[in-house]
């Protein structure tokens, strides 16, 4: 019901290219210079305690994971803490 807050275009770049964002005028796509890079698919998260959850985790999950991992109160966050700790 949040529809109004969403974005008018969301630009989801292909592998090997990476969007930027400047002030000055230049190229809006360009070949990545950097290697090593995670991708929207293949990020890897490591926890040596605690059990997964039957959650698949995104991004937006890392917050509360973490806020939980340090006794933090996550607050209004959202996201799903994917981890029993």
């Amino acid at each position: 019901a949040r529809i109004h807050q969403a974005p008018d275009i969301v630009a989801i770049p292909s592998r090997g290219i990476e969007l930027k964002s400047r002030f000055a005028p230049g190229p809006l796509v360009q070949p990545s210079r950097l290697t090593g890079m995670h991708t929207f698919d293949d990020a890897l998260v490591w926890f040596r305690q605690g059990k997964p959850t039957d959650h698949a985790p995104g991004i937006i999950d890392m917050y509360p994971t973490i806020m939980q991992y340090f006794g933090l109160d996550p607050g209004a966050a959202q996201g799903t803490c994917f981890i029993h700790w």
